[in-house]
């Protein structure tokens, strides 16, 4: 970087970094383990829910909601899905997932990339008080896992698998395996 975009570029991201107050985000105690995580669209006109089963999986996308590198936020947040984690002992855990991008605003309007979490409240609404941003591309492909299931150990719920057969790549099915899922569809 030449020292003239430097020079741009340092105060933006000193004022950047002044502004974000890093908090203690809520404690994702392993114990019981989380055995299933529902992914849940809020706009379900174009998408269906996920249950991911998968414990490689799981285990993976844990991360994404762990306590730390959390930070205060006095933003309208506008979630686009509920995500649940589900224990062995049958209690959950709820959070809330959204686009940087939505609602638009500055300084990147829709041009903002990556993920926002959000823990939800005792009665499972979005508490914005705090969010986990997700905006490395790891933590977007990893999101991307949850909300696109391309393997084994993603179980499309029933309509999504009746709506999205057909293109069985998608969904890292074979041909064998969509034949049965079109044959109960038709009936």
């Amino acid at each position: 970087m030449t020292p003239s975009r430097l020079r741009l570029v340092l105060p933006l991201v000193i004022l950047t970094s002044a502004c974000t107050r890093v908090v203690q985000g809520p404690v994702l105690a392993t114990d019981p383990p989380i055995t299933t995580i529902l992914v849940e669209p809020l706009d379900t006109t174009t998408r269906h829910p996920v249950t991911i089963v998968d414990q490689a999986i799981i285990e993976r996308s844990l991360y994404l909601f762990a306590g730390h590198a959390w930070e205060e936020n006095d933003d309208v947040l506008v979630p686009t899905h509920r995500i649940q984690l589900f224990r062995q002992d049958g209690s959950t855990l709820t959070y809330w997932l959204g686009s940087l991008s939505n609602p638009p605003r500055f300084p990147c309007y829709s041009f903002c990339s990556g993920w926002w979490v959000a823990a939800a409240n005792p009665d499972g609404s979005l508490r914005p008080g705090m969010r986990h941003i997700l905006a490395s591309s790891v933590q977007m492909f990893d999101v991307g896992t949850l909300l696109i299931p391309t393997n084994r150990g993603s179980q499309p719920n029933q309509r999504v698998q009746q709506t999205m057969c057909a293109p069985s790549i998608r969904l890292g099915q074979s041909i064998d395996e969509c034949a049965p899922i079109a044959a109960d569809a038709q009936r």
